[in-house]
């Protein structure tokens, strides 16, 4: 669990690939702001070869999946208030 430094939180599930292709990437990130057992409204996935603390710093490259059933007003709201 992350607490960022304007006081929300969230969770970071921590994957690493141990065998498999080569070409994909050695480590996976996924955040997810909801810290309890509820549906995700959206969630993020980071992506390296480097380390999960290199993934940590991430911050400005957050790709965001949202659920497919959002329309595309819907999708810009949450980027507004996200």
């Amino acid at each position: 669990m992350l607490t960022y430094e304007a006081g929300n939180q969230g969770v970071q599930y921590l994957f690493k690939r141990v065998d498999g292709d080569q070409a994909a990437p050695k480590f996976v990130q996924c955040s997810d702001h909801h810290i309890y057992s509820t549906p995700s409204a959206h969630f993020h996935i980071y992506l390296g070869n480097d380390d999960h603390e290199t993934l940590l710093e991430e911050l400005t490259n957050t790709p965001t999946y949202d659920p497919s059933d959002l329309s595309e007003e819907e999708i810009v709201h949450e980027k507004i208030v996200h």
